[in-house]
């Protein structure tokens, strides 16, 4: 106490005023960083007791760090061809705000079941995490707090449901339940049923909330809709249902906001190369979970950043990588080469049949394409691993046509004929602009090898290091050029 009184002395009486004027915001930032670090420390350790053993603490902080909030609407943007054009028709709102202000603040909800859906690497696990985060947090205050609990439903379901059944006050209780897509069904199993057992086993919690990947379901007519789960009113009575919300695609100013984010005001540089990326992707960007390699992409030792082709490469990659890690190790690379191939086999369905159904690709031709080329992949991995998305009548197509273009003009030079310096390809791209895009730039930058193996290679068993090589001429020239002949062949320009 002494001690305080002669440093009190000391600022008070023997220091003059320009000690003074830069000791007080030194002494206000310190004391500001000290309580954030004692307010994050506590968080994080009430987050970690909560959540343990499913998420640690890295998980939750890199689900927080940069995060751009979540909004969700009332179409599901898988109708559009483009996820952009969804901004035009649909209804946003802040899903944060929605659960927070809305559904858990309120004592008594007609309303207890809610279900998000969302496309592949739309950030529905990162937005539980925000959530449950935010619930707990010590700065909320507005809400009386109910219990609450999040689960991953990827794990053994019998253990979850032990840990379902262990909350004391469930009619006190919030649950969260993430991943419903990523329960392992037994053969034959109804989807439909699955989810009524589910919920069935959580129907007395306070409020629920699952999410899912869209197009986990057949169609937009096989996504629950009325529960078995009565209500007993004075109007009726009738049957529970389950609120559906589609988690809305970024727009542009939650672009920008995320560039700004993961670099620092200084570095002009490299958010105008982010930006030109964006610009060449069209709106695969608008993915959180597409959007969050741009970092990476411009930090490595890739060269040719202006090119189309590395680009999407790269994004592809990531996401063969990413779905495969779901998987336990000695079966990452089999799973991996079965997403490949079967995304080259779709793509060759789809060019053959581009008339009669443009880009889509029913159900039945896409499992048929699994049987026929022996593509270990059942009908589930199909609709939630690969990068085929669903429409509401049961549709698939890949997430942007440009991906479809990306792999047509792969396999189209991979195969081509040559004869000098003019060559032949197996598919015409007349009506194709960006696949051509891709040949001139795996042309032009002299590719040599790629990350995505041969489709002809498939025959020997599932080896990464094979790459498909490319002839390049004894004396080339720093950057080659095409002429295209026509949509079948083209000329290297020396």
């Amino acid at each position: 106490m002494q001690l305080l009184y002669v440093i009190w002395d000391w600022f008070i009486y023997e220091t003059n005023i320009f000690i003074k004027s830069l000791t007080i915001p030194l002494v206000g930032a310190s004391l500001f960083k000290v309580l954030k670090y004692i307010y994050q420390a506590i968080n994080e350790r009430r987050e970690k007791r909560s959540l343990f053993p499913y998420f640690d603490n890295t998980a939750i902080r890199e689900a927080k760090r940069n995060y751009i909030r979540t909004k969700c609407q009332n179409i599901d943007p898988a109708n559009e061809i483009n996820y952009k054009s969804s901004h035009a028709f649909s209804t946003k709102e802040d899903l944060l705000n929605f659960f927070l202000k809305k559904v858990f603040s309120l004592k008594e909800n007609e309303n207890r079941f809610y279900l998000i859906l969302g496309d592949s690497g739309m950030g529905k696990s990162t937005f539980m995490l925000n959530l449950f985060s935010r619930y707990i947090s010590l700065f909320n205050f507005k809400l009386s707090k109910n219990n609450i609990k999040l689960l991953p439903l990827g794990e053994n379901l019998d253990i979850i449901k032990e840990q379902i059944n262990k909350v004391e006050f469930p009619n006190n209780t919030i649950l969260l339940l993430d991943g419903f897509d990523e329960i392992p069904l037994i053969e034959n199993e109804i989807i439909k049923d699955k989810f009524d057992e589910i919920i069935d086993s959580v129907k007395e919690f306070k409020v629920v909330v699952i999410t899912c990947r869209t197009h986990f379901f057949t169609s937009e007519k096989e996504e629950p809709f009325e529960l078995k789960i009565k209500k007993f009113n004075t109007s009726g009575n009738g049957y529970h249902k389950v609120k559906k919300l589609y988690i809305s695609p970024f727009d542009q100013k939650d672009v920008s906001r995320y560039i700004n984010r993961i670099f620092h005001f200084y570095e002009i540089g490299k958010k105008r190369k982010a930006n030109k990326i964006i610009e060449n992707t069209y709106d695969l960007m608008v993915r959180p979970m597409l959007l969050s390699y741009i970092k990476e992409i411009i930090n490595s030792d890739k060269k040719n950043l202006n090119s189309s082709f590395d680009i999407y490469e790269t994004l592809i990659e990531n996401w063969f990588t990413r779905e495969s890690n779901k998987y336990e190790q000695d079966k990452r690379n089999d799973f991996r080469l079965n997403l490949i191939y079967f995304s080259y086999e779709v793509s060759k369905h789809i060019y053959k049949n581009y008339k009669k159904n443009g880009i889509y690709i029913p159900l039945a031709d896409a499992n048929k394409i699994s049987n026929k080329f022996k593509i270990n992949l059942n009908e589930i991995e199909i609709k939630s691993r690969s990068l085929l998305n669903r429409n509401s009548l049961g549709d698939y197509k890949f997430s942007h046509k440009s991906i479809y273009e990306f792999f047509l003009a792969y396999l189209a030079f991979a195969n081509r004929i040559s004869s000098y310096d003019t060559y032949t390809i197996e598919y015409n791209l007349d009506k194709y602009d960006q696949a051509k895009i891709f040949v001139e730039d795996i042309v032009r930058t002299n590719r040599v090898q790629f990350a995505l193996p041969n489709l002809y290679n498939q025959e020997i068993k599932y080896n990464l290091e094979l790459y498909e090589r490319i002839i390049i001429e004894k004396n080339k020239v720093k950057e080659l050029k095409i002429k295209w002949l026509s949509g079948t062949s083209f000329k290297v320009l020396r």
